[in-house]
């Protein structure tokens, strides 16, 4: 019960979130051509990639737990459980590199990623689905569900498109529109904005070693039921 109550709650959460961003949100852009973008230019920022990619994964394990399977090892792996669990093994490291990367920037320098002006606009609960309820909802999954990681090269290729296709996609909008989406790009170099997207790259894999880590190592399940734990083999 309370892995579909998880399950449930994200998707809510998520869902209102970005519903409520596309109706109610108006931020202010660094150029004109961003107006021009659809979904509000959201697809810019990879917080909203990776909002979007949460929603996506929960939808699904709630899915899986009604038509799915949780076994640990099924005989037979429903093709739901399957896709779910691919996209575990990305969603659990971006929503690590988002909540990371976004709050080290914040506490350093925060008008480099949160200036005031555009701080001010965004709900205190928006920011906090954003960038502290992904990982807390993702973390939180690996008490409650089993989780197969994909085979390595398999999940580390998924990982590494997924880097690739945001970064096309915000290098492409830097050249539509002149600018880029976040402060603290304006003032890097070209290879110091070379060095700092390899950086996070990297940030990603290792999140997903760690991922794998905690879901192939023995660890605590919640036992939704009774509300106690038990050994998760």
């Amino acid at each position: 019960m309370i892995r579909a109550i998880l399950h449930g709650t994200a998707v809510a959460v998520n869902t209102y979130t970005l519903v409520y961003d596309q109706l109610y949100m108006e931020l202010p852009f660094p150029a004109e051509g961003y107006k021009e973008l659809p979904l509000r230019a959201r697809y810019a920022f990879v917080t909203y990639w990776c909002l979007a990619l949460q929603t996506v994964y929960f939808s699904l394990s709630l899915l899986n737990d009604f038509f799915g399977t949780n076994d640990a090892s099924p005989r037979k792996k429903p093709l739901i459980r399957t896709i779910k669990d691919l996209l575990f093994s990305l969603a659990f490291p971006v929503a690590l590199f988002v909540t990371i990367s976004f709050w080290t920037i914040y506490f350093y320098r925060k008008e480099l990623i949160a200036p005031d002006h555009i701080e001010r606009l965004v709900p205190i609960w928006v920011n906090m689905v954003l960038h502290v309820t992904n990982t807390l909802f993702i973390s939180a999954d690996i008490l409650v569900s089993r989780i197969t990681y994909p085979e390595r090269p398999i999940g580390l290729a998924f990982v590494i498109v997924f880097n690739i296709a945001y970064l096309f996609c915000l290098v492409k909008i830097k050249l539509l529109t002149g600018t880029w989406i976040y402060p603290l790009l304006v003032i890097l170099d070209v290879p110091t904005t070379v060095v700092f997207f390899a950086v996070g790259s990297l940030m990603c894999l290792s999140f997903y070693f760690l991922g794998e880590m905690l879901c192939s190592a023995p660890n605590v399940q919640v036992n939704g039921y009774h509300g106690n734990l038990k050994k998760k083999y």
